[in-house]
């Protein structure tokens, strides 16, 4: 099994808050909170005249602003879209750098005038705000070094297309289970894969991120031990990411597994037998994961996802057949 590095408890502290006065990567965000209509009418003109600021400054991003009708899977809706839609709030614009140095000057404008704002990666968080959204959509590189054996990713896209643009290759990288997952908060949040057991948690493949800090300096976290050590976990407290360097690995040959579905009854004996695998099974190819997930017209139910990489050369079917590989074997659906 792999050894997972968890971030120092004081870079924890400081990404709930407690200790931001005296951690310098903290980013700046600023709560507006409730305003009685007069001084909204103010602040929305207000508003107003600091965007003709930003259009004026290097931002050659996009900005996006809502439309009297809103199209399902238009621009605005793609931009403000988040996986639970009771998270989902109505921004003033939407803020969509297409270059570092655009994020920069978007820091740097949000931050002047105290404007609350939330990064949107995939959208699969709760990181929204009234007032901007930051959209990192358009920083979508997936760049292969062959000679390093690392990738470079932009932290906007979903990794179903980072697959997509890895597929040709021999190689993959540690990313998302699900495909519409963002990797920019899925990089900076822990990161479990159907691979860690081999390669650990995705944080722990990251060689470096690139990130826009408060006051809109751009850096490596590599530049400051800690910092690096705290981004693998809390990474979305300490500054804007606008590129991941990561573990480029080699692609496996193939993969057997498949969902079981037992009745909600079932969960308590299920989770032993899945403990009793993460206890006693030495072979790092083999994983079991258990949830409870929804079904419709059905409700609630206990799903189990075993599976086994395979490696070159063997019959991964025969090989999964062995009892350790089995974690719900012999349940009664």
């Amino acid at each position: 099994m792999v050894s997972i590095q968890m971030p120092p408890s004081s870079f924890v502290l400081a990404a709930f808050g407690t200790e931001a006065n005296t951690c310098p990567h903290v980013i700046y965000k600023c709560c507006c909170g409730y305003l009685p209509s007069s001084r909204l009418i103010i602040r929305t003109m207000a508003f107003s005249a600091h965007l003709v600021e930003l259009t004026d400054s290097e931002f050659t991003g996009d900005i996006l602003h809502k439309p009297d009708v809103v199209q399902p899977e238009d621009a605005w809706d793609m931009a403000t879209r988040t996986w639970g839609c009771h998270s989902r709030k109505d921004p003033k614009v939407v803020l969509q750098p297409k270059t570092t140095a655009d994020t920069s000057a978007a820091i740097l404008w949000l931050g002047k005038h105290k404007i609350d704002f939330a990064v949107r990666s995939g959208g699969t968080a709760l990181s929204q705000s009234d007032e901007v959204i930051l959209d990192l959509g358009h920083l979508n590189k997936v760049d292969y070094d062959e000679s390093k054996q690392q990738v470079v990713l932009g932290p906007g896209q979903p990794w179903r297309r980072v697959y997509e643009v890895l597929a040709p290759s021999p190689v993959t990288v540690m990313g998302g289970r699900l495909a519409p997952v963002g990797v920019g908060g899925f990089l900076t949040g822990g990161g479990l894969c159907y691979l860690t057991n081999m390669y650990g948690l995705a944080t722990n493949n990251v060689i470096d991120y690139q990130l826009v800090l408060a006051d809109g300096r751009v850096i490596w976290a590599s530049e400051d031990p800690q910092l690096a050590q705290a981004m693998r976990g809390a990474g979305f407290s300490f500054g804007v990411i606008t590129e991941i360097v990561v573990n480029a690995i080699p692609k496996p040959p193939s993969v057997y597994g498949g969902y079981m579905l037992y009745s909600v009854d079932k969960l308590e004996v299920l989770a032993k037998h899945v403990e009793k695998l993460s206890t006693e099974n030495t072979d790092s190819r083999i994983s079991a994961i258990l949830s409870i997930i929804a079904v419709p017209n059905v409700g609630p139910v206990c799903a189990l996802l075993p599976f086994v990489v395979g490696v070159e050369g063997e019959d991964v079917g025969e090989f999964a057949k062995r009892p350790a590989c089995s974690a719900g074997h012999g349940i009664t659906h």
